[in-house]
């Protein structure tokens, strides 16, 4: 879990930004940003969903399967902040008791803060 990072395991955590609309068909980008930071060895990857506005079903699968292919890599997979309609979907198909959720940017923000040393790489990738 996130809280229970040390600052060498945050210096190696990877927030992919994800925009737009989350389907199986657009989440290419995605799945490539996850397989990078993987093979360059992030300890944790943080998928920020605040500015996901949609979700289907197929999207669920690919967070789905980058949470087993994370899983295997031996690396962390958390969501944080996601949009209120992507936090009622995870809830309904209950992906919010399998995957740790950050609810608020505010608290990211407190464990990623430059005071306690952490870097953090940051990564833009839009879903259209």
């Amino acid at each position: 879990m996130l809280n229970k990072l040390s600052t060498a395991q945050l210096e190696r955590t990877q927030l992919l930004e994800v925009i737009g609309r989350l389907e199986g068909s657009n989440s290419g980008g995605l799945v490539q940003a996850l397989d990078h930071a993987m093979n360059s060895g992030y300890a944790q990857v943080i998928l920020d969903l605040s500015e996901v506005k949609y979700i289907n079903s197929a999207g669920l699968r690919e967070l789905v399967l980058m949470m087993e292919r994370a899983r295997r890599a031996g690396t962390t997979l958390a969501i944080a902040n996601p949009s209120e309609r992507v936090s009622r979907v995870l809830e309904l198909v209950g992906l919010d008791s399998v995957i740790e959720i950050i609810p608020t940017s505010e608290f990211l923000a407190s464990r990623l803060s430059s005071a306690n040393g952490a870097i953090l790489s940051r990564q833009v990738c839009y879903c259209s």
